[in-house]
């Protein structure tokens, strides 16, 4: 992904917790079968050291896993927030329309995982997203019968992706003077949905580099 430097962030902790509160992605295999995409959940293990691996799992069916197995390295493309820009909205005159977003591709090499890893990668997927809904009592793979179980592990592969490459685009109006953002916020927030709103949020929270 093409990246320009002010809207380039590096900031391993910001892309990290970016793709976990994301949790959705497409992921993009070239090999012999040329470009094959699937959009997966995911579940995102951060180390220390800015070391990271993604978790998901794709249906059987799905060819993109016979890629991976033969070794063919994989690119996730994860989505923010993102919002139109009027022209209108700028102090500045002689400005032209724009789009405000925040996106990730991260590459890596895959490998396909079994069996325990598998029935963790389900687990750990399904914990994360049910904390979002508390005080709900957190639905369980123990809920399952170990023959539906059986059933569904039968019916996907799990793939675990290390990562060698990160590329963040945080486009938030970094190349505008403070009266043009203030004027893109104004814009935004009388806007108000939901894509409008996050994209303010965001550019509040990253304010333009010195």
């Amino acid at each position: 992904m093409y990246v320009p430097p002010l809207y380039r962030n590096d900031n391993h902790g910001d892309v990290a917790d970016f793709l976990r509160e994301r949790a959705f992605g497409l992921v993009v295999v070239c090999g012999g079968a040329g470009p094959l995409g699937v959009h997966v959940p995911f579940v995102v293990d951060a180390g220390p050291g800015g070391d990271l691996r993604l978790r998901f799992h794709v249906a059987r069916a799905n060819a993109l896993w016979r890629q991976v197995e033969e070794g063919q390295r994989l690119l996730l493309s994860v989505s923010g927030p993102d919002a139109y820009v009027s022209p209108d909205w700028y102090v500045a005159a002689d400005q032209v329309p724009t789009w405000n977003y925040i996106a990730v591709h991260c590459v890596g090499a895959g490998k396909i995982i079994y069996d325990q890893e598998v029935v963790s990668l389900l687990s750990d997927l399904s914990s994360e997203q049910e904390q979002r809904l508390l005080p709900k009592r957190p639905w369980t793979l123990d809920k399952l019968s170990p023959p539906a179980l059986e059933r569904l592990l039968k019916a996907i592969v799990g793939i675990e992706m290390t990562v060698d490459g990160i590329d963040g685009q945080w486009k938030l109006s970094q190349n505008k003077r403070d009266a043009d953002r203030d004027g893109v916020l104004a814009g935004l927030d009388a806007r108000g949905d939901a894509g409008s709103v996050a994209v303010a949020t965001m550019m509040r929270r990253h304010r333009r580099r010195p």
